[in-house]
């Protein structure tokens, strides 16, 4: 059996579709409904990545063509208790 290697950091599957107007309307609408404060926007062919500064935290969206679109904290493994539950709640708020 190979043993699966667990994620010291939430990541939150928000989307399977990776559109990238989706991904627009995402950082939208964490600016204007979650009052986000929008770090960096990195854009690339296959992905996308847009950093934000959400109630003292540090939190990624992510889109990846073949993934799709989710949500972790910005400091992965090194991201506190506080960063990791953020974006699992906001995560699932936006999946909806």
């Amino acid at each position: 059996a190979q043993n699966q290697v667990k994620k010291a950091y939430t990541e939150i599957e928000i989307s399977d579709d990776a559109d990238s107007g989706l991904f627009e309307n995402f950082i939208k609408q964490l600016v204007s409904k979650y009052q986000a404060k929008l770090l960096n926007h990195i854009h690339d062919v296959d992905t996308d990545y847009a950093d934000f500064l959400l109630q003292n935290e540090k939190l990624t969206l992510h889109r990846q063509t073949f993934t799709g679109i989710s949500m972790f904290p910005t400091e992965l493994g090194n991201a506190n208790p506080q960063a990791n539950e953020l974006a699992r709640q906001v995560g699932s708020q936006l999946k909806k």
